[in-house]
Parts: structure tokens; sequence; C-alpha cells
């Protein structure tokens, strides 16, 4: 996770073994992750909490990006 150095630990806190064999892929990580470990995540509020500052870590990070972007478009730019 580019946008911040401690998204993956999210990730990795899980189940570091199997986070190391998807390759730090967390689309086939959360895929191949055992049923059994994502009901006991699902219910700890602790890592609920850690999955929420993250989340809304995440969104500002967007919105951020997403008003740079913006304020760049509407900037008129002279070629010489």
């Amino acid at each position: 996770m580019s946008w911040t150095l401690s998204g993956s630990s999210i990730f990795r806190d899980l189940d570091s073994q199997h986070w190391e064999n998807c390759n730090h892929n967390p689309i086939i990580f959360l895929a191949t992750l055992a049923d059994r470990q994502l009901i006991e995540i699902a219910t700890d509020p602790t890592y609920l909490q850690r999955l929420h500052h993250l989340s809304d870590r995440y969104k500002y990070y967007l919105e951020q990006n997403l008003s740079l972007t913006a304020d760049d478009t509407n900037k008129n730019y002279t070629i010489s």
C-alpha cells in the first residue's frame, strides 16, 4: 500500500506466513484466507478499530489527491 507504510500490517498481522506466501497481494491473501480467520477478525473489536482507522486514512488520502488533480486541471498553462 503505497499510500501508507503501516497499511500492509493490517494483513500481515492476521497471518504473516500466508501474507508472505501471497507475495503481499491483499486480494489473493483475503481470497485464500481460511474462513475461520475471517470470522475471528470480523468479531475482534481491536482489529476492527485498526481497520476503520486505516479506512479513514485512505479516504482522506483519496480526497487530498482528488482535490490536487482537480486543481491541476483548472490551471491555464502557457506554451512558449
